[in-house]
């Protein structure tokens, strides 16, 4: 037992806490010191302690009474491996322990405290509305097939209703966010939360595994960091609408955000460590602790969700579909009939209360019952009800879309940030049925669909820093138009080359590839009939003429320096006695070869083409399918098919195409 000695000032009579913590888990690397901060009542304990052995029990002297929060990082040698955050109440009558043990989520370490003693202390800010709450005869909304729309949700991957980009200006090394606020940078659990679906979103968008590390870091973050009540606590005071939250307040918004995040990060991993907790935070939805609370039923039996729940409450609308939206998910991975109830419940209050979020003759609402006036809310709102009241069919909640602020042309969101590879994002037009839209970017094009959206398809972002561009959506009856401004982030984590691959002719010749990188790099090949060479981002590349009857093909190896992942990058050089101009342009344009074949077969194209390719047994039952879009090179792997013969497929242009091959067995 280390007993710490105090500075004189913090010394004297009063209550010792108790920290005990469980290192035996903690192997790789072992912590060789611990720092830890003790705040509240304006006062605050702070040290360090050397690490002697697997277990360390710590006594604090001299601690008044009051609430406290815990923060408790442990170090190898400067490096921080592990971390913990908790809160509770300091009695008079004994001492007070908080013990810490290790927690393995998905091969990241974190440390959670456990307080042995909470009081029923009740803060100046706290609603009277405490305990299990009554949802005996709540106010329900009847939502059709619930359990199609819930299996369609989950087929769909589980994405959140309204897409967030990654901000990479505010993650951390373990790309978990840390905000920047005017009294100085903290962690929230809703930004955290907001993270995890941004990660997710593009992962579901572009299934490549670097975003599943931000995607679960941000997942796992929220499994360590609630309370032993499974409330998310944040760690500064706040001030909303003239009252005060002091530090460690929680919030409905953070509870349902996280609720689903996890419970997407369950349906995506099928690890119970993300259903548990989901389970946990599901609770604090429906009932409230002597010390903190986030939702309650007013005298009409109607269910709130408080994203700054106190004794004036103000009803935040984001906040509020935000939980619910949570409250959803978890639905959908649990079919929990409970969590049903809870979020028709929640429909129900918005149904019956949309007009006090609206403020006449005005083109914005307020977002809570302080009548403060935000048009980016205002959208929001619009899209919120837009969603909710098409995707379960509430006929309420679309007529408040049509009246909400004199049904002003509006477009959402205003301005988006958009992620740095190519892709397509969805804009909302409301309040006219006769619009249309404009551009001068030459990144960017728009589409407009009849169900009065925007779809806005963007290509790679290539150069090293962010790139500005906007469109213009014009209401043709009033002539009033929105001009949509977008930024499109830098990539701060890519590798690709321009071209992606090369249809060489057959005489000698020279080619230039741009290696676009975040990496230092390397060239390899291990083909005769071409050479490499390098300088700075550009591969230049000298291939000799292809006298053969047949084209040949050719691979190089880019390897990165720092993750040493290998690219390939193809070169197809065509044969002596290739004719383009063929009679049968459309089977003399399209190559496919070699025939026969052992693991891959190769299609490649004078032009870019779209369309699909088929690879078809000689029944024709289709086997597999492709579809390509403006691609002039196309590999594709027949290594897991059986020797024989098999039709390759190709329609493009409304034209069909039928090539017989050989596959050869290894």
């Amino acid at each position: 037992m280390v007993v710490l000695t105090l500075l004189p000032h913090l010394t004297g009579q009063g209550q010792h806490v108790r920290l005990d913590l469980d290192l035996k888990e903690i192997q790789h690397p072992e912590p060789t010191q611990i720092q830890y901060v003790l705040r509240g009542n304006d006062v605050h304990f702070s040290d360090s302690i050397d690490v002697h052995s697997d277990r360390i029990s710590t006594i604090v002297k001299g601690v008044p009474k009051g609430d406290y929060t815990l923060r408790v990082h442990l170090f190898h040698n400067r490096e921080k491996i592990v971390q913990g955050y908790g809160r509770g109440v300091i009695q008079n009558d004994d001492t007070t322990l908080v013990h810490g043990y290790t927690k393995t989520v998905n091969d990241t370490l974190y440390l959670l405290l456990d307080w042995g003693s909470k009081t029923g202390v009740k803060g100046e800010g706290t609603y009277y509305t405490v305990g299990m709450l009554d949802t005996t005869d709540l106010k329900v909304c009847r939502i059709h097939n619930p359990d199609s729309l819930a299996d369609e949700w989950q087929d769909r991957g589980m994405p959140k209703y309204v897409y967030k980009d990654v901000k990479y200006s505010y993650l951390d090394s373990n790309l978990v966010p840390v905000i920047s606020y005017s009294f100085g940078d903290h962690r929230s659990p809703v930004a955290t939360g907001l993270m995890l679906y941004a990660f997710y979103e593009d992962l579901l968008r572009t299934n490549d595994r670097k975003y599943e590390k931000g995607f679960l870091n941000n997942a796992n973050w929220l499994v360590a960091n609630h309370d032993t009540n499974y409330y998310y606590h944040y760690g500064f005071n706040y001030n909303h609408g003239g009252r005060s939250l002091p530090e460690g307040w929680v919030s409905g918004m953070a509870q349902g955000n996280s609720l689903g995040g996890l419970s997407v990060a369950f349906n995506y991993t099928g690890d119970s460590v993300y259903l548990k907790t989901a389970a946990g935070i599901f609770k604090t939805m429906y009932s409230n602790t002597a010390d903190e609370w986030c939702v309650h039923i007013d005298e009409n039996n109607y269910y709130w969700v408080e994203e700054y729940p106190n004794r004036d409450i103000c009803h935040v609308l984001n906040g509020k579909i935000t939980g619910l939206f949570g409250i959803w998910q978890y639905y959908v991975v649990t079919r929990d009939p409970f969590a049903l109830k809870l979020f028709s419940a929640g429909l129900k209050t918005l149904t019956d209360h949309w007009q006090i979020w609206n403020i006449t003759s005005k083109n914005n609402s307020y977002y809570c019952e302080h009548h403060a006036s935000y048009p980016w809310y205002h959208l929001k709102h619009l899209y919120q009800f837009y969603f909710l009241g098409h995707y379960f069919d509430v006929p309420e909640l679309l007529e408040a879309v049509e009246e909400v602020s004199d049904r002003q042309f509006c477009v959402y969101p205003a301005d988006r940030l958009i992620s740095p590879e190519e892709g397509e994002s969805r804009f909302q037009v409301f309040n006219s049925n006769n619009w249309i839209t404009s551009h001068t970017e030459d990144w960017i094009s728009l589409e407009q669909t009849e169900q009065n959206a925007i779809i806005l398809q963007y290509t790679r972002n290539n150069f090293s820093s962010d790139r500005k561009g906007a469109f213009v959506a014009k209401d043709k009856d009033s002539e009033k138009s929105k001009t949509v401004t977008l930024t499109q982030q830098k990539d701060i984590d890519y590798f690709y080359t321009d071209p992606d691959s090369l249809l060489l002719p057959a005489p000698a010749g020279q080619r230039k590839v741009r290696v676009y990188s975040s990496r230092s790099w390397t060239a390899s090949y291990d083909t005769t009939w071409f050479v490499t060479d390098r300088s700075g981002d550009t591969l230049t590349i000298q291939y000799s003429e292809n006298k053969n009857t047949v084209p040949r093909t050719g691979e190089i190896y880019l390897m990165t320096g720092e993750d040493f992942r290998t690219y390939k990058f193809l070169l197809v050089q065509e044969a002596a006695t290739i004719n383009y101009s063929s009679r049968d342009s459309q089977d003399q344009r399209i190559l496919v070869y070699p025939n026969p074949a052992r693991e891959h077969i190769y299609l490649h194209s004078k032009e870019p083409l779209t369309g699909t390719i088929y690879i078809l047994d000689m029944t024709g039952r289709i086997l597999s399918s492709r579809l390509i879009v403006e691609r002039s090179n196309v590999e594709l792997d027949v290594s897991s098919l059986s020797g024989g013969s098999y039709i390759i497929k190709t329609t493009f242009r409304g034209e069909s195409r039928c090539r017989v091959i050989m596959v050869v067995e290894n």
